[in-house]
């Protein structure tokens, strides 16, 4: 089998599914920060994107519920932690934002 094109047709429904469903859910731990949720975007998408237009877009779906923040013991601002809401992991994000 050419595994090339088995990952690149794996890609490429990813990112046919992006906006229409909660493609995260199966690629994420159950809690996250943000920047990891970002990056797993990046990732399916193969290009950067801006920090704050992502954080509003997600918040914006309100798919996501806020948790305590993460503590690493470092001087730095700890990360909010996220996850998924529940009755959210059969919607896709379109009928999120429909539903607002």
């Amino acid at each position: 089998m050419d595994h090339q094109l088995i990952v690149e047709k794996a890609l490429l429904i990813l990112r046919e599914n992006l906006d229409k469903k909660l493609v995260g859910m199966n690629l994420l731990p159950p809690k996250f920060t943000m920047q990891v949720l970002q990056k797993v975007y990046e990732a399916i998408l193969g290009e950067k994107l801006r920090r704050t237009t992502f954080q509003r877009k997600m918040l914006t779906l309100d798919i996501l519920v806020r948790h305590e923040k993460l503590f690493t013991g470092g001087a730095h601002k700890a990360p909010y932690l996220y996850s998924f809401k529940h009755k959210m992991a059969t919607q896709t994000a379109e009928e999120a934002i429909l539903s607002n």
